[in-house]
């Protein structure tokens, strides 16, 4: 891979999210207009229990990935094999404790169905994250075209689902069953021949091995969930939805760390310094104005899914700034794992795996949930008194957690990585960023999606214009992007 191809991977995989924010948005709106407040921290719910239960499905592809780096070819097909196997013993777990969980959760049994859905989105992620990962090696810039298509059947399948046939809760579960089916059909045209060929279980028991590192990790993170659990338990779904409704617009900020989606696989396979200082500037170059943009136009962005979530601009504003620190935190354990030599002649280790700096970086999301869940729980129980203040607490209670950990993450890297923060060139973003929010602060904030699109292109212009002429690498970085697009097509 060459420089401009990891740009290149990078931008496809960006732009394809930056569309997903305008269909994503048309989806949300979609379904905040024809459900209810209620409905939607069910909704919002049922994401949190799809990341419990999915919590496995990068185990297996996060080895195999590193193994077809290595050459290992029959990895592909074993991943795929062993991932499917997982994602049905997972599933018949959790249709076996659905009733139990909706009981314990206090959730009315007139929400089985949706509930009993989740088990085909559940299979479908396991299926869609093994082939993704061959082509995260491969074509990186395909899981972006895959993702389009993704968001565009969505859309389709909403406009259907939720708004001619009316099915309200269900028919937003039924339009994400169809959007990620179509999206392995196509992952899987462009992955066949990869497939051929036995199944290796002598890699598949490697891996297993290593697994226990996978699943150190996964847990962790699904502790970080858990503050999330708490909200809906003890703030309602009210809050939940307060916190959903600011994290959809929110969430829009961590696309910006598809801009180093090439990074991971190029380092595997021996990148340079350069390649993750590119990453960084290419990140934060985007990261930087989507998140001083998002607190600028909180208000508007809020108000287009609908008038009762304004208020949850307070809670946009913190969880903003944390989304940002999230894509710095990925960053920095990729150039971890990505530098880091795991694997011995396609043998693992686990005394080797607990002594890595990638098992540190691992162990980090128990210290950050030491912090968030009890800080959550009291918080939550002693001082809140209304569903705004509960949503308030839990994202500033993130956003601290989030700072402490990047802090370390960034430390852990410089260790196992030579590389440099670029701070001049965040000393840019921020000033072209001010310039920005200054500008769009002077113009009457719109209240309509039209107007609100218009008014994000306005300051999109102004903070490129403005980066522009005080950033020559800017220009340089569009040039390069132009000619290498104009080069594939």
């Amino acid at each position: 891979m060459s420089e401009i191809r990891l740009r290149y991977s990078g931008y496809v995989m960006f732009i394809s999210n930056i569309i997903s924010i305008a269909t994503g948005l048309m989806f949300t709106i979609m379904v905040t207009r024809n459900v209810s407040i209620e409905d939607f921290g069910i909704l919002s719910n049922i994401n949190d229990l799809i990341t419990y239960f999915g919590f496995l499905a990068g185990i297996i592809p996060f080895w195999s990935k590193r193994f077809m780096a290595k050459g290992y070819e029959s990895s592909a097909k074993t991943s795929l094999v062993i991932n499917s196997i997982i994602s049905i013993i997972v599933v018949s777990v959790y249709l076996g404790l659905t009733p139990a969980i909706m009981h314990m959760l206090g959730i009315s049994k007139t929400y089985i169905l949706p509930y009993l859905l989740i088990s085909v989105l559940i299979l479908e992620n396991y299926i869609k994250t093994a082939i993704a990962s061959i082509l995260h090696l491969k074509k990186p810039q395909a899981i972006g075209y895959g993702l389009m298509i993704h968001e565009f059947i969505k859309i389709i399948a909403g406009c259907i689902f939720i708004m001619l046939l009316k099915m309200g809760v269900v028919g937003v579960i039924y339009s994400f069953i169809v959007a990620y089916f179509s999206q392995i059909v196509f992952y899987l045209t462009l992955t066949a021949d990869e497939f051929k060929g036995r199944i290796k279980w002598d890699l598949a028991w490697q891996w297993f091995k290593g697994s226990t590192l996978n699943l150190f990790n996964v847990a962790g993170n699904r502790l970080m969930s858990f503050p999330l659990i708490l909200l809906f338990v003890y703030g309602g779904e009210i809050a939940r939805a307060y916190y959903g409704a600011a994290r959809t617009i929110a969430i829009n900020i961590t696309y910006s760390w598809y801009l180093a989606f090439a990074m991971y696989p190029k380092l595997l396979m021996g990148g340079k310094s350069e390649d993750v200082v590119t990453s960084l500037k290419m990140v934060l170059m985007f990261g930087i104005p989507m998140t001083i943009g998002a607190i600028t136009l909180s208000d508007s962005l809020l108000i287009i899914l609908k008038s009762d979530y304004v208020k949850a601009k307070l809670v946009l504003i913190p969880l903003s700034i944390c989304m940002l620190f999230r894509v710095l935190s990925w960053i920095f354990d990729r150039i971890v794992m990505g530098t880091e030599k795991l694997e011995d002649k396609a043998k693992l280790s686990f005394k080797k795996l607990i002594q890595s700096n990638t098992f540190a970086i691992f162990s980090l999301s128990y210290i950050q949930s030491a912090i968030a869940i009890p800080t959550t729980y009291f918080f939550l129980t002693s001082m809140s008194k209304t569903p705004l203040e509960s949503a308030v607490y839990v994202s500033g209670i993130l956003f601290v957690s989030y700072l402490l950990i990047v802090l370390i993450k960034y430390k852990i890297a410089r260790k196992c990585f030579t590389f440099y923060f670029p701070w001049m060139n965040v000393i840019k973003y921020l000033v072209a960023s001010v310039v920005m929010s200054f500008m769009l602060m002077l113009i009457p904030h719109p209240k309509r999606l039209s107007r609100v699109i218009a008014c994000i292109l306005f300051g999109a212009t102004i903070y490129l214009m403005v980066l522009s002429l005080i950033d020559r690498e800017t220009l340089k970085l569009i040039k390069l992007v132009i000619k290498e697009i104009k080069s594939r097509l």
